[in-house]
């Protein structure tokens, strides 16, 4: 608590008795706070209008009344405003039921100046303590909240042009810097069966060697990556010590999601760390398999389309014959 923010800080004291309430201004103002003072609760309520007292201190005989009502109504309005009970005598039962409603602290006579001080000071250490917490996890979850949109806004525009480009190759290695972007990761790749072969070839990659993708083919019955085509499940690998994919490929963690169409199998899409030791979340998993729904439209378009453009030449000749 720093000396600046000392004189913002008030602290309202409803009580009914001139010389306690004399006592409290004394010190509360040698603290450097302002002081409000109110006799009654319907007095207390000027004080709640604009500014919301930091602090504030009650007499028993009248927050006790009707079944603590005002404390009930004021703890559901200022979950975080500070209030102690100030008491004459320490009645264990009125004690439990107020610290029960939310009452922070109390006060009982014979009342010392180090007492006071002490309640004061903790009671509002305390709620500022509160108070940054609250903020902070506001601000995280507005940051959460936005990320979600950028997600949501990144495969809107992934959808958008999949319905739209018929350049199958764009579309994929749109999908692929996606992946790794909105994930974090340090690699992507989307590998396709190749038909004659049965192995896997690199249609789109991002942050590879160019050598090695045009290079890259992988049986798909003796490796990790394989597993995901024979099984046609998704495979999340993260360990503290890098494992061999394949020759030359070594990495911390990776994930890789199957291409399906119409329940076969086509390919896979992947990210994976090489360097960074960052674990893929269940978040990064349901956006790379959204990514791989796409990636499996925009290859059936291209497919419709370039069988559509053989029969149409196709007819063209026999016209033409």
């Amino acid at each position: 608590m720093t000396t600046e923010n000392k004189p913002l800080q008030k602290i309202l004291i409803i009580n009914a008795e001139i010389q306690t309430n004399r006592l409290f201004n004394q010190i509360i103002q040698s603290m450097g706070f302002t002081v409000l003072v109110s006799e009654s609760l319907e007095n207390a309520q000027q004080y709640f209008t604009m500014n919301i007292p930091s602090l504030v201190i009650i007499n028993e005989n009248i927050a006790t009344q009707n079944n603590f009502a005002w404390i009930k109504s004021v703890r559901q309005k200022y979950p975080l405003l500070s209030i102690i009970l100030y008491t004459i005598s320490e009645k264990h039962q009125t004690l439990k039921q107020a610290l029960r409603l939310g009452i922070n602290d109390y006060l009982s006579t014979p009342l010392t100046m180090e007492d006071i001080q002490n309640s004061i000071q903790a009671n509002l250490s305390r709620s500022q303590t509160l108070r940054n917490y609250v903020l902070f996890e506001s601000r995280r979850a507005t940051q959460q909240l936005q990320a979600r949109v950028n997600d949501l806004e990144t495969l809107t525009d992934l959808a958008r042009m999949v319905t739209s480009s018929l350049d199958v190759d764009i579309v994929l290695r749109m999908i692929v810097e996606s992946a790794v972007e909105l994930t974090g990761a340090e690699e992507g790749s989307l590998l396709l069966i190749d038909e004659k072969t049965g192995e896997l070839y690199m249609r789109a990659s991002r942050n590879f060697n160019e050598d090695f993708v045009s290079t890259f083919r992988l049986p798909v019955n003796d490796s990790l990556i394989g597993s995901v085509v024979q099984n046609g499940k998704v495979v999340v690998f993260d360990d503290n010590t890098p494992q061999k994919i394949k020759t030359s490929y070594l990495v911390h963690s990776l994930v890789y999601i199957p291409l399906k169409l119409k329940e076969q199998i086509i390919g896979v899409l992947g990210v994976d760390n090489r360097n960074k030791r960052m674990v893929f979340s269940q978040r990064d998993i349901g956006l790379l398999t959204t990514m791989a729904e796409y990636a499996v439209i925009a290859i059936e378009n291209s497919r419709i389309f370039s069988e559509m453009v053989a029969e149409r030449t196709k007819l063209e000749t026999i016209i033409n014959q």
